[in-house]
């Protein structure tokens, strides 16, 4: 089920980055043109994720114009990988050696994206491998208990 609330609330910030104080003119001048309806409240849950992923798109082109795509799987990566934006703009510019995303290369983007991807399987593993630890340290005590007579 989609949430309308949160669709809403994300679209308007995306606009909000995209057109600034223009964001009110351009939004509803989109769902005219595109959906020839006047409100947002005339669109189906559909149309308006439809229009969200739309406003993605444009932000991420805007972001990363070379590389839109890649862009928009840097961005998700961060998200799991816990970073903030500050974190990922130091990590590009340490490992691509670029001053800024939007001067990233579609080769450089996809570096950036398996260095990335690395770094989130190492993460898994080793909590894997830390609850795997603590069921032995449980179980092994547990053990004890019994063959002790406890």
């Amino acid at each position: 089920m989609i949430d309308r609330k949160r669709l809403l609330r994300r679209l308007w910030a995306i606009a909000d980055s995209l057109f600034g104080k223009e964001k009110e003119e351009k939004v509803y001048s989109y769902v005219s043109f595109v959906y020839e309806k006047e409100r947002l409240r005339e669109l189906t849950d559909e149309e308006l994720e439809e229009m969200v992923k739309a406003f993605v798109e444009m932000l991420s082109e805007k972001e990363c114009p070379s590389a839109p795509h890649e862009w928009r799987l840097i961005k998700v990566l961060q998200k799991k990988l816990g970073w903030t934006n500050e974190h990922l703009l130091n990590y590009i510019k340490k490992y691509a050696r670029v001053d800024h995303p939007r001067f990233l290369t579609q080769y450089e983007a996809r570096i950036v994206i398996t260095a990335m991807m690395t770094i989130l399987n190492r993460k898994k593993k080793r909590k894997k491998d830390r609850s795997v630890q603590i069921e032995k340290v449980v179980y092994s005590s547990r053990n004890s208990e019994i063959f002790s007579g406890k």
